[in-house]
């Protein structure tokens, strides 16, 4: 027997109506707003990233070594250097090539020591700027274009091992869950005002339209 629920139809003067439950949800789901897919909500997630980049971009934000190194390390260590080893804050920097070495038990370390960064010889500048390439593409609808090819001459590298293991180590990073240090480094603070967890199709479309516009716009700067 079909189970049934009792509603108002207004176009009946207001008399109750009797339907079956198949029906009412039927309906229900033709009233709601065009619900996200999964990889739209994916993308959603891109795009909230891309639009807390630096409106001037990466380049102008941190216009040398030195600055994107000071921001990396403001990010790692926060409220001051810690020795990775003994976790002592008396640490200092010991040479021109900013290696820093603990005054408490000698030990001696980079701003980039264990950290996805070390190890590669890629300039922290050039991180940030592939991490912004990372994301603009992926919220843009290119993703398709990260190939190692592309990466490869983004990288100024001919090596296809390096393009491979830098965009592992990007997605390892800034995708959802990710570890999230090269992100904090170039995106501004989350407003969660601004970008809600489940957007409405409309919000969706509105923002993916801003992108857009907003990425022409750079590209002709």
């Amino acid at each position: 027997m079909s189970c049934r629920v009792v509603y108002l139809c207004r176009s009946c003067g207001g008399k109750l109506r009797r339907l079956p439950l198949e029906f009412l949800m039927l309906y229900c789901a033709a009233m709601e707003p065009n619900p996200l897919s999964e990889p739209d909500l994916l993308r959603w997630y891109w795009m909230s990233l891309y639009m807390r980049l630096p409106d001037a971009g990466i380049a102008a934000t941190f216009p040398s070594e030195d600055a994107a190194r000071e921001q990396l390390l403001n990010v790692r260590w926060p409220n001051g250097i810690v020795c990775s080893d003994c976790e002592s804050d008396k640490v200092g920097q010991k040479t021109a090539r900013a290696i820093y070495k603990c005054g408490s038990c000698g030990y001696q370390m980079s701003v980039t020591a264990g950290t996805a960064l070390s190890s590669t010889n890629i300039p922290i500048l050039l991180w940030l700027l592939a991490a912004e390439e990372y994301i603009t593409r992926q919220a843009t609808g290119r993703k398709n274009m990260l190939t190692n090819a592309s990466f490869m001459k983004f990288l100024g590298t001919r090596s296809n091992d390096t393009a491979v293991r830098v965009k592992r180590k990007l997605k390892a990073d800034l995708e959802p869950g990710g570890v999230g240090m090269l992100l904090a480094c170039i995106c501004s603070p989350d407003d969660e005002e601004q970008f809600a967890e489940t957007p409405t199709r409309s919000e969706f479309d509105a923002c993916s339209a801003h992108v857009l516009q907003r990425n022409l716009s750079r590209s002709r700067r």
